[in-house]
C-alpha cells in the first residue's frame, strides 16, 4: 500500500520547478510512474507530493541525439 500524497498537474516547467523548490525533498516528479510507483509501494520513497509534468507542452518531444556532445 502507498503512503499518502498529493499529487498537482504543472502547466509549466516554470511551475513544476516552484513546487519542487518549495517542497524540498518532499516532492518528487510523476511523468508515467511506474519506476516511481514502485518505488513508493515498497516505501523506499514517501513523498507528500507528486508533481506531474506529463501535461507541460514541449517535454513530450525530448529525444536523444546520439551525435550530440
Amino acid at each position: 500500500m502507498l503512503a499518502p500524497f498529493d499529487i498537482h498537474r504543472a502547466r509549466s516547467v516554470a511551475e513544476a520547478s516552484t513546487l519542487l523548490a518549495d517542497h524540498g525533498g518532499e516532492a518528487a516528479v510523476y511523468a508515467g510512474g511506474t519506476e516511481l510507483l514502485a518505488v513508493m509501494k515498497d516505501r523506499l520513497l514517501e513523498p507528500a507530493l507528486l508533481v506531474d509534468i506529463k501535461a507541460i507542452p514541449g517535454l513530450g518531444e525530448i529525444a536523444l541525439d546520439p551525435g550530440a556532445h
